[in-house]
C-alpha cells in the first residue's frame, strides 16, 4: 500500500484537557449541529462531557469506526461578489 504521508491517525494523541480547550474555543454564535445541541450548552457542560468524548474519539480512532453522524455536514453555498 502506498501512503501519501508519513503521519498516521494512530499517532494522534490528545487528552480530556485538549477536548475541553477546543470546546471552550468554539464560537457560541454558530449554529448547532444535526443533534440540535447548542454550542452554549456544550460549553456549559464541557468538564462533564470531556471524558466521555475522549473515550468515544479514542475508540473510534483505535477501531476505525466512526458514527454516521460524523460523516454528515450541512453545506450552505454563499454567493460572493465577483
Amino acid at each position: 500500500m502506498i501512503f501519501l504521508t508519513e503521519k498516521r491517525i494512530s499517532q494522534l494523541e490528545f487528552d480530556t484537557d485538549d477536548i475541553e480547550k477546543i470546546i471552550k474555543s468554539l464560537n457560541p454564535n454558530k449554529a448547532h449541529g444535526f443533534d440540535g445541541i447548542s454550542i452554549q450548552m456544550i460549553q456549559l457542560c464541557s468538564a462533564a462531557i470531556s471524558k466521555p468524548l475522549y473515550l468515544l474519539f479514542k475508540n473510534s480512532f483505535i477501531y476505525g469506526v466512526f458514527p454516521d453522524g460524523w460523516k454528515r455536514a450541512n453545506v450552505v453555498p454563499i454567493h460572493k461578489k465577483k
